[in-house]
């Protein structure tokens, strides 16, 4: 069958897939009507009537009384409802009428957000010239400016969980203590820590809602922090093998298995057909209630990955109520329509809570072809996947006693994706991919209070992903023609144990510490056929044990007791865990924290610590894929040249990944400018021994040229022989196609090229990340000033001890110099919009063969408008009701013009820009 004869067919195939398509769309634009027509039917019926007993009293109790017998979420600032006197409540009413009764003629009024109800004054309005007086701004949002820290968060939540917990004026700052400390925070097991010593970055689901965001994917492309290379929606090409339609994290563009990614604190399974990185794709993002983000190595705190940091996906757990969310949206100029729709239900109690949510989604592909700057791409090509989702998650709770609270939560998610792509090398090949990824996985949680300072906490956790995937393929290439059919299916079961609680006492303040262990297995079973030849490239099914402990340490040496000049405060953290592999050995990994504040507003800190990875168990599979007889370029022949046969594969002699990891920076606050913050980290991160496979191209002759593999001279017959039997995919001579290197046989083998995976690279990153942040009130609003970015200074690699350093910085498919995303947000009772900037700086296309080709800075604005209906109308329907209309990259910017290399693939630099061009999205959210 010839290239053209198959390209037809290829071709046929994605022709025909375009009425389906159209008609999946018609088919989920039905169903959204559907579950829309739902919602307003519950919405438009009368709310729901409930008994109230509550007493004229204080503020402070009547509203804590209120948030009881309502069920729902209500948060004030003490200072505002301090001294007022509200009124009794008393008989049948729904929640609002009862809300409206409670503050009436009491100068307090109810504003309602998606996150629950919060109290603020009635605004002053001016009577002849002076200004108006207004209420507190509600719990911040940074519209993913990335400028709203852990410790911002968590005041803000003291604030607001204050009338539900009932506290009297006179133990108002015990209890915001107490609050606080509540707080659990990635990156420290010690409760209360926040993020004095590690940045730490939180971003919510308000937000994501606000800036467009309805996927994981969106966040961390837009995150400074994160490369966009590695495992992304819009070009797999950048990890061969993993399937359209994943994604996931890559800090400091050291790979995506150098990020540990963590679901409500636990681990989750390997995804993508190589088992290679947790796949995010798959998460609903409306259950999602934030995620957080640490940009430090923490193997001390969670053990294997997370050396360039760690990102926590926190669900929702605690809702009570009904919540329908419907999102619509396109490109603008191609397809990629989008269609979502969402449901929650959920309730909470004094005792406990219990929540589900169901989230249906599909994305249409888009075309290469409807993009003017890719209309050079090779056909047939799609820049985006077709995608369509299903997740439901569910969470539960129980307080047994007041000291014993249970909790358990399950998820299901599945994903089907489709999509074809060509490729251009020295030879060009075509292929369309399938795939079906399931992820489901369970966690249980038991804490109990052991004492007033003490607690200890045990969770049981399983996740599991199943990842199959069809991939049709022909090439031009002899050794890459048909597809291949794989299965991937991992799990991870793990115990978790830690005792948290005060040691001793350096004056006044309590030196806190935490001890824990962990026992994990993991599993990985895979298999890979070729197809139409139905021979076995892999078949592998392996387990492992992982056993570890940890201890963490707080030491306030100087707070508010013992402060003096120049040291308000100091504290000290120090950590570590040994975790042992039965497979691969064992690691201690500690770290130690510095925070000072020489005076008031200002947090000076550091971090320096060592992290690691363990290979993973389809890294230590003992198998040779291809066996190759060529002629090498050998330096150290006499004649200038060697037989070498080169093998490549697994090997099951691999060690841990390790790196060295610091940082420095300071926090700052000042009280004379209210609203202000600032935040520089400067980092460095030393990642050695990384497992990978050594390169080995070859010249327009057909030899071995450049190898940075092991070498082995003076290989035996029966070595040689028995490489080639082993082979999986072939043993294949390349004098066959290359009349030039004369006729080879394996008789002749001088030396072996071995080229299956090593450890042998290491790489190096340093650079600033600033993050600032301003928010006033005026007469007009709330208003919110943000910009955060990434400044790299170094970026360098060495693919092997024997090959030079290469300095990578700001050249094509790699990380630039600079990343930043600023904007501005201003907020009112009904209304709240938002403007943001996205900026990659301009960088080198050094493959350019007529030399360097400077590729365009990209600067792209998104912007988005939320709507309160419930302040805008009085009618049932709009009540706690809220449209978002979002447009991202509004001026539709194409990807910079990248350079004309001979044989490059990609129209596009996938890792720095992103294909689709503006995006419009309509997102509807109705509670009740």
């Amino acid at each position: 069958m010839t290239l053209n004869t198959v390209y037809g067919r290829l071709l046929a195939t994605f022709q025909n897939r375009q009425p389906a398509a159209g008609s999946r769309c018609l088919r989920h634009i039905g169903l959204s009507l559907v579950v829309f027509g739902l919602s307003v039917s519950l919405a438009a019926a009368e709310p729901a009537k409930r008994m109230f007993n509550i007493e004229a009293n204080l503020a402070t109790q009547s509203l804590t009384d209120y948030a009881r017998q309502a069920h729902t979420q209500l948060g004030y600032d003490v200072d505002i409802v301090n001294d007022v006197f509200t009124n009794a409540v008393m008989g049948e009413y729904d929640s609002a009428e009862a809300l409206e009764l409670l503050l009436e003629d009491t100068g307090l009024e109810a504003e309602y957000g998606e996150r629950g109800i919060y109290i603020r004054r009635v605004p002053e309005r001016e009577v002849s010239g002076g200004t108006e007086e207004r209420a507190p701004a509600v719990a911040e949002t940074s519209s993913l400016g990335y400028t709203r820290t852990v410790a911002a968060a968590a005041q803000a939540a003291v604030a607001q969980g204050q009338a539900s917990q009932g506290t009297e004026a006179d133990e108002d700052n015990d209890e915001q203590k107490r609050l606080l400390d509540q707080i659990i925070v990635t990156g420290t097991r010690i409760k209360g820590v926040n993020d004095k010593f590690s940045p730490v970055t939180q971003i919510s689901r308000e937000e994501m809602d606000l800036a467009g965001f309805d996927n994981l994917a969106d966040v961390f492309e837009t995150l400074p922090q994160n490369f966009g290379g590695g495992v992304t929606p819009d070009d797999p090409t950048l990890a061969p093998g993993s399937g359209p339609g994943n994604a996931s994290v890559n800090l400091r563009g050291l790979g995506t298995q150098a990020t540990l990614i963590l679901l409500n604190g636990n681990r989750l399974a390997s995804g993508g057909a190589g088992a290679n990185f947790v796949d995010v794709s798959t998460i609903p993002a409306s259950a999602i209630e934030r995620v957080e983000i640490l940009t430090d190595g923490a193997s001390a705190i969670y053990g294997s990955d997370a050396i360039a940091g760690v990102v926590n996906i926190i669900l929702r757990d605690d809702y009570h109520g009904a919540e329908t969310r419907l999102y619509g949206g396109t490109i603008t100029d191609g397809g990629g329509d989008q269609l979502k729709a969402a449901q929650t239900l959920g309730w909470s109690g004094d005792r406990g809570h219990a929540m589900v949510t169901y989230e249906y989604s599909v994305e249409d592909e888009l075309d290469a072809k409807q993009k003017d700057f890719a209309v050079n791409a090779i056909e047939p090509t799609e820049l985006l996947p077709l995608t369509q989702r299903q997740s439901v998650f569910a969470s539960a709770g129980a307080n047994l006693t007041d000291r014993i609270k249970l909790s358990v939560d399950g998820y299901y998610n599945d994903r089907e994706s489709e999509q074809f792509t060509s490729t251009r090398g020295n030879f060009i090949s075509q292929s369309f991919t399938k795939t079906d990824v399931q992820q489901y996985g369970t966690a249980f949680g038991l804490d109990v209070v052991l004492s007033d300072n003490w607690e200890a906490n045990f969770t049981a956790a399983y996740s599991k992903s199943d990842h199959f995937s069809d991939n049709a393929r022909d090439s031009e290439n002899p050794f890459a023609v048909g597809g291949e059919l794989k299965s991937t299916v991992t799990e991870v079961l793990s115990l978790d144990g830690t005792v948290e609680g005060s040691l001793f006492n350096i004056g006044d303040e309590a030196a806190r510490g935490v001890l824990g262990f962990q026992h994990r297995s993991e599993k990985a079973d895979q298999f890979i056929v070729r197809t139409p030849l139905e021979s076995v490239l892999l078949d592998s099914d392996k387990s492992r044990d992982v056993f570890a402990v940890f201890g963490e340490l707080l030491l306030p040496i100087i707070t508010d007791t013992n402060r003096m000049p120049g040291i308000q405060n100091l504290e000290l953290t120090v950590a570590a865990r040994y975790e042992d592999y039965e497979d691969v050995g064992s690691s201690l990994d500690p770290k130690v924290g510095l925070a000072w504040s020489p005076v008031t507003g200002l947090n000076v800190r550091g971090t320096y610590g060592t992290s690691f990875r363990a290979p993973r168990l389809d890294q230590l599979a003992d198998l040779i894929g291809v066996a190759t007889l060529s002629i090498w370029v050998d330096p150290d022949s006499p004649d200038g040249e060697s037989v070498a046969l080169s093998i490549d594969g697994f090997r099951e002699d691999l060690d841990p990944e390790d790196a060295t990891t610091w940082t420095a920076g300071f926090d700052l606050a000042p009280e004379s400018l209210d609203g202000f913050s600032l935040r520089v980290t400067y980092f460095n991160t030393e990642f050695r021994d990384q497992i990978g496979f050594p390169s080995r191209p070859l010249d327009q002759d057909g030899r071995f040229v450049n190898v940075a593999g092991l070498v082995v001279r003076g290989v035996s017959q029966d070595s040689v022989q028995d490489f080639c039997a082993r082979a999986t995919i072939g043993c294949f001579d390349l004098s066959d196609f290359f009349p030039s290197l004369g006729g080879l046989s394996l008789e002749d083998v001088e030396v072996l090229l071995d080229h299956r995976l090593q450890n042998l690279s290491r790489s190096t990153v340093a650079g600033v990340d600033f993050e600032a942040s301003y928010d006033f009130s005026n007469a007009s609003g709330d208003w919110r000033l943000s910009l955060a970015g990434t400044h790299l200074t170094d970026f360098e690699q060495q693919v092997a001890p024997i090959t030079p350093v290469e300095d990578r910085l700001n050249t094509f498919g790699n990380p630039v110099e600079l990343r930043m995303r600023g904007g501005v947000q201003w907020r009112t009772r009904a209304m709240t919009t938002s403007l943001n900037m996205n900026y990659t700086s301009d960088y080198s296309d050094a493959e350019v063969p007529t030399g360097d080709f400077r590729i365009d800075s990209f600067v792209t604005f998104d912007t988005s408008i939320r709507l309160n209906l419930g302040e805008l109308g009085n009618s049932t329907l709009a009540e706690r009701a809220f449209l978002t209309l979002s447009a991202t990259n509004f001026l539709n910017e194409d990807p910079p013009k990248i350079g004309d290399v001979p044989l490059r693939t990609s129209v596009f630099d996938g890792a720095n820009a992103n294909p689709a061009g503006r995006t419009v999205g309509l997102l509807l959210t109705k509670q009740f």
